[in-house]
């Protein structure tokens, strides 16, 4: 799995250098848009691990 996961990114990156700066800024946000909202779980695990790395630190804190 990772090694499909590292050939898909390649793949992607590869076909967003090839495109105009602009073109490439749009598809990198709607791709990072599309992740934040697919990989929720692990947005609760980094969420956790902060915590225990920043103990004095809010949650809204964390999140930025």
């Amino acid at each position: 799995m990772d090694r499909f996961a590292y050939a898909l990114y390649r793949f992607v990156a590869a076909i967003i250098r090839a495109l105009p700066l602009a073109a490439g800024f749009r598809i990198g946000w709607v791709l990072g848009t599309l992740v934040h909202a697919v990989a929720w779980p692990y947005r609760r695990l980094v969420i956790a691990n902060l915590r225990i790395a920043f103990p004095d630190k809010t949650v809204d804190e964390l999140r930025v």
